[in-house]
C-alpha cells in the first residue's frame, strides 16, 4: 500500500509543494528482492560470457596448437619386473616401442630382476599373457635402435 503525502518546502524563498511516496514494508522487501534476483542473473550472465574469453585466443591459434600437437616427446621407461611375472617384465618393452612407433624417442631402464630380460635364453622364455613374445618385440626394439640401460 502507498501513502501519499504533501509538503510544503522554501527553496530560495519559492514555495514548492512535493509529493512523498512510502511504500509498505512487504512491497519494500519484494522490491528488494527483485532488485536481488536481477542482480543475480546479471552477475550468471557476466560469468558466463567471462567463461568463453579464453577460447577466443585458441581461434587464431589453431596452427599452433597443431604443431605443438605433434613434438616428439623423450621418454624414459623404468621396469624392475623379471622373469617372475611375465606379463609385468614385457610392458616396458611393448609400451616403448608403440611410444617410438608414434615417433618418440624412447629409453628403457631396467633394474633388479629386469636386469635378468636382457639374457637371450631368458628373453626367449618370457610370453605376456595375451601380448606379443619379448623375443619379437626384443628384435623389433633392436630394430628401432631403441636403447636399453640395465
Amino acid at each position: 500500500m502507498r501513502e501519499w503525502s504533501e509538503a510544503n518546502s522554501r527553496h530560495d524563498g519559492a514555495s514548492h509543494r512535493s509529493l512523498a511516496v512510502r511504500e509498505s514494508p512487504d512491497r519494500q522487501e519484494s522490491l528488494v528482492k527483485g532488485a536481488k534476483q536481477e542482480v543475480h542473473m546479471l552477475r550468471r550472465l557476466f560469468v558466463s560470457r567471462l567463461a568463453a574469453l579464453p577460447f577466443f585466443g585458441l581461434l587464431d591459434q589453431g596452427t599452433a596448437q597443431t604443431a605443438q600437437a605433434h613434438k616428439p616427446l623423450k621418454i624414459m621407461m623404468k621396469s624392475a619386473w623379471g622373469s617372475d611375472d611375465p606379463t609385468r617384465a614385457s610392458f616396458p618393452f611393448l609400451h616403448g616401442l608403440a611410444l617410438a612407433e608414434a615417433g618418440h624417442e624412447v629409453q628403457i631402464f631396467l633394474t633388479g630382476e629386469a636386469t635378468y630380460l636382457m639374457r637371450q635364453a631368458t628373453a626367449d622364455a618370457i610370453q605376456a599373457v595375451g601380448w606379443p613374445s619379448l623375443k619379437e618385440t626384443r628384435e623389433k626394439i633392436v630394430a628401432k635402435q631403441i636403447k636399453v640401460f640395465s
